[in-house]
This record gives structure tokens, C-alpha cells and sequence, in this order.
């Protein structure tokens, strides 16, 4: 009995001692595992970091390379006394330069860069993206119908021939022949037959409509990689939403070189063009405070709007704003309103991310919607 009692007793702690170990070998595999888990996000968010930093500082150098190229084209536009265009490129200047001290960065050129007719590349050669021409839709003309013309024609004939008709019927009645010396009023009734008016029958074509050539929607751009991106820490300082109704907001002209439609010669486009239309809302991308809103001659009515780590949002060519400069917005707060201010070809909303006065590229922080 004694014995029996033991190997029970034995068995049972071997048991516990058994899980007991199998219970610490899991606590320690989960430990491991964790601690590769914490190694490799530290290695991931480093590479990620080391990344986003060389991104930065060759989006930094195509912006200064973008600000000495214009220098070049206005002095090659004065050269060649175009005086619209350097006017144009003069106002670009200007406007890069308001928003980066707006954004507490400084701009000037730092070399030299001179334009020739050789090099000049135009919008038949250089492949690259043109914004589209916006034209005002014509009314259709409407159609003639000929045959409802000529039947109009024919009664009208019809109606001015039957007085005529009467005024003879009465003249022949009554003839005065003289007989004798004597005058002699004779009635000579002429019967003549009235001619019925001639029956017209008008035929009425339906007119039919003008075909409305089918809209063409505007397709959106093709999104790039890039490392530009809302972090989790930065919170609702970052201009993370897109900052037009949803149905306004689908990219038109995107971030990179293109071909500028009113100077027609490759240039940055600091920004990403929503083809808006007129008047939509538009909506601060992030909290923060207005540090400039006034009228240019290229971009038109802009306002900007300073956010935190950094961070400013530029809104242009609207139609007008509804802030002033010091005042604190919300994130999803309404600016202005969408228009054709400044340079333009068409309506639209063009709108910049900037870090630190570099534009970067907004697609990567559009990444929520009101």
C-alpha cells in the first residue's frame, strides 16, 4: 500500500517538474523570439530612416538645381526680349521664395545655369507629362429642318394669291358698255370657280439631339514608392488628408518634372493638381497656424498653413480663401474654395507638402479622406 502511495506521489512530480521545464523553455522561446522581433524593427526603422534621409536630400537638391534653372530661363526669355514669359518665370521665383521663408527656409542661386535654343527641350521632343489644356465646351449649333422651311414658304405663296383672286371675281360682275348714247349698266355675272387653297401637308422632322461626346474622367496617377510617409508619432500634425471632398480629389497632374502648359519647357512640379473643377471645398490637410495668404500672378489666391516637425501645406489657384494670416485651423477645416486664379489652363487645386521648405511629394500623405 505504502509502495503504491510512493509511485503515485513520484509519477505526479515528475509530471509537474516535466511541465514545469516545458513551460520555461516556452517562456525562454518567446522571450528569443521577441527580442529578434525588437532586433529586426530597429534594423527595419534604421534602414527606413536612412532611406527617407537620402531621399530628402535629393528631393533638397533637385529644388535648388529646379530654382537655378529658372534663373536661367529668365535671363534666356529676357535675352531673347520675350517679355511675357520672363515676367512668368519672375513670379515662379517669387512665389518659391515667399514659400520658403514662409516655411523658415532660405532660397538663392547657387550656380549658374544657361539656356540656349539648343538645349531647350520642346513639348514635341521631351516625352514628358503636360498638364491638360482645359477647353470651355461649345454649344451645338442647332439643326435646320429644310423641308419644314419649304412648306412654311408655299402656304405663305398660297395666302397672298387669294385676294387677289376676289378683287377680279367683283371687277367682271358689273361691265358699263354705252348703246345707243345711252349707258347701259350691264351685269355680266362670271361665274368663276374658286380654287380651293391648295391642301399642304407638312411634314415635321423630329429634330434630333446632339450626341454628347462621352466625358473623358481624368485618370489617376500612378503612385510611387517613396519613404515620405505619416509616421505613428507624429500624430494629426502631419497633413495627412486629403484636402478635397472625395469626389474632387482624383490627381490630374503629379508630383515630378512635366512639361509646364503655359511656358511649354520642362519644369518641377512642386506639387500634385486635383482636377477639382470650381469651387469645391478645400480643406486644411493638418492642425496648424496660416502664415501667408495672398494673391500671385502665376499661382493666383494661395494660402499656406505651418504645421509642426516641420511640416508646411501650400493651396493654390483658388477661387478665394476664407482664413487670414496667425490664424489657427483644424485638420478638415474649410480654407477656400477651388477656382482658376493665376497661370492656369482650366479649374483645378494645386496642392505641395513641404519638409523643412523642400517640396516633397504629397502622394504618400494622402492617406485619409474627410
Amino acid at each position: 500500500m505504502k509502495k503504491g502511495i510512493f509511485l503515485i506521489a513520484y509519477a505526479i512530480s515528475v509530471g509537474f517538474t516535466s511541465n514545469t521545464l516545458a513551460q520555461e523553455d516556452g517562456k525562454r522561446k518567446i522571450e528569443e523570439d521577441m527580442q529578434n522581433f525588437y532586433k529586426q524593427y530597429d534594423k527595419d526603422f534604421e534602414d527606413f530612416k536612412r532611406k527617407r534621409e537620402e531621399e530628402i536630400r535629393k528631393l533638397e537638391q533637385e529644388y535648388q538645381d529646379y530654382y537655378n534653372t529658372l534663373m536661367g530661363l529668365k535671363t534666356y526669355f529676357k535675352e531673347k526680349k520675350d517679355t511675357a514669359n520672363a515676367n512668368a518665370v519672375d513670379e515662379m521665383m517669387q512665389y518659391e521664395k515667399s514659400v520658403c521663408q514662409a516655411s523658415g527656409k532660405e532660397i538663392s542661386v547657387t550656380k549658374k545655369v544657361v539656356i540656349t535654343a539648343e538645349n531647350l527641350v520642346t513639348p514635341s521632343k521631351s516625352g514628358l507629362q503636360t498638364a491638360p489644356e482645359y477647353k470651355p465646351k461649345e454649344k451645338p449649333e442647332p439643326i435646320k429642318d429644310t423641308q419644314q422651311e419649304k412648306s412654311k414658304q408655299q402656304t405663305n405663296q398660297d395666302q397672298t394669291t387669294l385676294p387677289a383672286k376676289k378683287v377680279e371675281e367683283q371687277t367682271n360682275q358689273q361691265t358699263s358698255v354705252e348703246l345707243l348714247g345711252k349707258k347701259v349698266v350691264e351685269e355680266t355675272p362670271t361665274i368663276i370657280e374658286e380654287e380651293k387653297p391648295k391642301e399642304v401637308t407638312l411634314t415635321v422632322v423630329a429634330q434630333e439631339k446632339p450626341k454628347e461626346e462621352p466625358k473623358e474622367e481624368p485618370k489617376p496617377a500612378k503612385k510611387e514608392v517613396t519613404t515620405l510617409v505619416p509616421l505613428p508619432e507624429e500624430g494629426a500634425s502631419v497633413p495627412c488628408i486629403t484636402p478635397l471632398p472625395k469626389g474632387k480629389s482624383i490627381i490630374t497632374s503629379p508630383f515630378g518634372t512635366r512639361m509646364h502648359p503655359v511656358l511649354k519647357v520642362p519644369k518641377m512640379h512642386a506639387g500634385v493638381d486635383f482636377g477639382s473643377g470650381m469651387n469645391a471645398e478645400v480643406y486644411a490637410a493638418a492642425d496648424g497656424k496660416v502664415t501667408l495668404a495672398q494673391l500671385n500672378n502665376s499661382y493666383g489666391e494661395y494660402v499656406i498653413i505651418e504645421h509642426k516637425n516641420g511640416y508646411t501645406s501650400v493651396y493654390s489657384h483658388l477661387t478665394k480663401y476664407t482664413v487670414k494670416v496667425g490664424q489657427k485651423v483644424k485638420k478638415g477645416e474649410i480654407i477656400g474654395y477651388t477656382g482658376k486664379t493665376g497661370r492656369v489652363t482650366g479649374p483645378h487645386l494645386h496642392y505641395e507638402v513641404r519638409l523643412k521648405g523642400t517640396p516633397v511629394n504629397p502622394d504618400g500623405y494622402l492617406t485619409h479622406k474627410k
